[in-house]
């Protein structure tokens, strides 16, 4: 294969590979993953993806919604790397044996639902905040924002394994010097970056 981006930024760079080799030997592709890197399958129903989904596992039974997600804040919309690269199969060994309760379930759900669903930007930040500190409590880590932007006039969400290759930053136009200044120099805005 061959990228035409840095692959220490990840973008699905692995899940994609799997994609492709399943669909080249006309296997399923989360049988391929769960044979070797493992994890929730929600990055190979990315990598066949065309659109926007949701993305659920039920009972091993993996379940992709598409669905439709243009806020017309977008532009306050940036990805940012964190530079370094996460290791997914650290990342899932170790929530292998965490399971959420069905509680916490129904809330990432509703959640989900809501950033989704969000009326304007600052009802988007509210739930991204919300998101944030409902999968911070689960894996019992503090939100990134708290821990590294502190002072950031804006929101920042994890992405992916938390802590993950980047992360969502939601601010103005200023926001990318801001992360520069931080020593976060690659940042992209929401349409650099989606399709």
């Amino acid at each position: 294969t061959q990228l035409d981006f840095d692959p220490n930024w990840g973008l699905g760079s692995s899940s994609t590979l799997i994609c492709f080799m399943a669909e080249w030997a006309v296997v399923n592709p989360y049988a391929l993953l769960e044979q070797t890197f493992g994890g929730s399958g929600y990055d190979i129903a990315c990598g066949n993806a065309s659109q926007p989904l949701l993305y659920r596992k039920i009972s091993s039974v993996p379940e992709v919604q598409p669905c439709n997600f243009t806020p017309t804040f977008r532009k306050q919309l940036y990805f940012v790397y964190r530079n370094k690269k996460q290791s997914s199969q650290a990342a899932i060994h170790q929530l292998k044996d965490k399971k959420p309760s069905k509680q916490q379930l129904e809330q990432m759900d509703a959640l989900t639902q809501a950033v989704l669903n969000a009326a304007d930007v600052e009802d988007f930040q509210k739930q991204l905040k919300a998101h944030e500190t409902l999968v911070g409590n689960f894996l019992g880590q503090p939100p990134l924002q708290e821990t590294h932007f502190a002072d950031f006039n804006g929101t920042v969400k994890s992405l992916g394994a938390w802590g993950g290759d980047f992360f969502l930053a939601v601010g103005t136009a200023g926001t990318p010097a801001y992360f520069k200044s931080k020593g976060y120099s690659t940042c992209f805005s929401y349409n650099d970056l989606i399709l």
